[in-house]
Parts: C-alpha cells; sequence; structure tokens
C-alpha cells in the first residue's frame, strides 16, 4: 500500500474547479431510441451519425448543414450552432434480432455502414436503401467490425472479430463465406487496421 502511494502522482485541487473546460457546453439532447444505446458513431464524410441499441435497431440521423441550423449564439466570439443533428431519423432498420454492439462506417463509400451483434451476425446496409444488403453469418457472439483502408478496384472489404476466436475477411458483394480469415487463442473484443492497411 505505501509502495503505491510513492508511485502515484500527487494532485493540487484547483480553486477554479472548471479551469479547463470553459468552452464545453451542451448543444443538444434528444432521445435517439426507445432502447438502451449501445455504440454511436459520425460518418467519416461527417454527413451522417449511426446508433446502435439494445433492441438491436440501427438509425441514422442527418447532421445539418450550417445554414440549416435551427438557431446560433455568440460567446467568445465564435458563433455556436445549437442544433447539430436531425432529430427526425434518415433511416431505420431493425434488422438484427439481439443487441448492436459495434458498427462502423466506409470511408470509400459514405453511404456503406456495417453493423454487428450478439446475434452472431454482422449486416451491411447502405443507407440510401430501406433493406440490408447482406447478412453475414458467424459462430458466436461478433463483438467488433472495422472496414479496411486499403484501396482496392475489385471491392470494399470489412473485418470481423467474434467470440468463436476468429477473425474474418469480408467482402461487401457476397456475403456466403469470408474471403480469409485468420484464428486467434483468445476472444476478440476490439479490432482496427493500421491507417495504411498493412
Amino acid at each position: 500500500k505505501d509502495n503505491f502511494r510513492q508511485l502515484c502522482p500527487k494532485f493540487k485541487n484547483s480553486k477554479d474547479k472548471n479551469k479547463h473546460f470553459k468552452q464545453i457546453f451542451e448543444t443538444q439532447n434528444f432521445k435517439a431510441d426507445s432502447s438502451p444505446i449501445w455504440i454511436a458513431k459520425f460518418s467519416y464524410n461527417g454527413e451522417f451519425f449511426a446508433t446502435g441499441s439494445k433492441n438491436g435497431t440501427l438509425t441514422i440521423f442527418e447532421i445539418f448543414k450550417e445554414e440549416q441550423s435551427f438557431g446560433n449564439f455568440k460567446k467568445n466570439g465564435i458563433i455556436h450552432y445549437l442544433d447539430l443533428i436531425n432529430e427526425t431519423p434518415y433511416q431505420t432498420y431493425k434488422c438484427h434480432k439481439s443487441d448492436i454492439i459495434d458498427l462502423d462506417w466506409s470511408s470509400k463509400n459514405p453511404n456503406l455502414i456495417v453493423t454487428v451483434s450478439i446475434d452472431h451476425t454482422a449486416i451491411l446496409y447502405d443507407i440510401t436503401i430501406k433493406t440490408p444488403l447482406h447478412i453475414y453469418q458467424h459462430n458466436g457472439i461478433v463483438s467488433c467490425v472495422c472496414f479496411s483502408t486499403i484501396e482496392s478496384k475489385n471491392e470494399e472489404a470489412f473485418i470481423t472479430g467474434c467470440f468463436d476466436k476468429i477473425i474474418r475477411v469480408w467482402g461487401t458483394s457476397n456475403s456466403a463465406a469470408p474471403l480469409t480469415y485468420v484464428n486467434v487463442t483468445e476472444f476478440i473484443t476490439a479490432i482496427a487496421f493500421f491507417p495504411t492497411g498493412e
């Protein structure tokens, strides 16, 4: 216990409790889903916002353009827009039978998004279409997903991590079988590509 105290840095209380957070304020608060939301991400182009919930619902919201914002105010010379997200869903999908626990947007095609769930599936959507493009079956809980950053002329790909200890690489044009896979020794709980795709 004494050794632990010696290793810990000593912190000094500041008189101004919000010293580092003076510019932080709430701009919008709304109910995106009736069920708890486990994951939320902005699209890479900044035009959409997606939430995945406990009841298996994927909800897509559109981001307001500056001129569409309902109002703004000026503080310390900076204009703050009060509404960032259009609260009316752009698209809603109820395709999963259980919790959506991760999702990822394509960085190359801003309309593509993939979700993974406890229901042993990954689902690919084109948000301009009301039904999913493909459903990818797994042998366990699919815990994580990531779109590839590799430029490819043939098709786009994404990887999934599963509790069956297999990392799968899937193509966006076919859901019958993975393009390739890798067996690992532990449960997979998070997954990502290196920025260069290597």
